[in-house]
């Protein structure tokens, strides 16, 4: 028997102090724009998260982000590189804390070009709330 579909509105609200995004000369405050569609899954279900990238101030040479996510919700299984792969020499994705996960990379040489649009990372995720009804909602931020 299938348990509940869960709705999993995964909605990310970052702002310049959650986020810091390079261009390939080592300024900050220049670069380009993160967030995430909405995603959903049932209880016992493997979830795909695509973080993704709009790019049209100036090119990317580093990137780095917290996202906050309900535990009881979610279990943070693992992360890879997006499309928008310059070459990274560093690409990582930690859970810290439960319920915390940190994303950064930095490519040398290489860079996300001016201009593009993409995924950056795609983080997987197990839905594990067995008290959840259909239609909740969990947000990531």
């Amino acid at each position: 028997m299938r348990l509940p579909k869960v709705f999993l509105l995964l909605i990310v609200m970052m702002t310049i102090s959650l986020i810091t995004i390079n261009d390939a000369h080592g300024d900050s405050g220049r670069g380009g724009y993160l967030w995430v569609r909405d995603i959903t899954g049932c209880t016992g279900d493997t979830v795909d998260l695509d973080v993704m990238i709009s790019n049209p101030d100036g090119p990317i040479d580093a990137f780095g982000c917290y996202l906050n996510f309900d535990p009881d919700v979610m279990t943070y299984i693992s992360c890879s590189e997006g499309n928008l792969d310059p070459g990274w020499e560093y690409f990582d994705c930690n859970e810290a804390v439960s319920g915390e996960l940190h994303l950064a990379g930095f490519a040398y040489p290489g860079e996300v070009p001016t201009g593009s649009n993409g995924r950056i990372a795609q983080l997987t995720f197990q839905v594990n709330c067995s008290n959840c009804a259909y239609g909740d909602s969990s947000l990531l931020t």
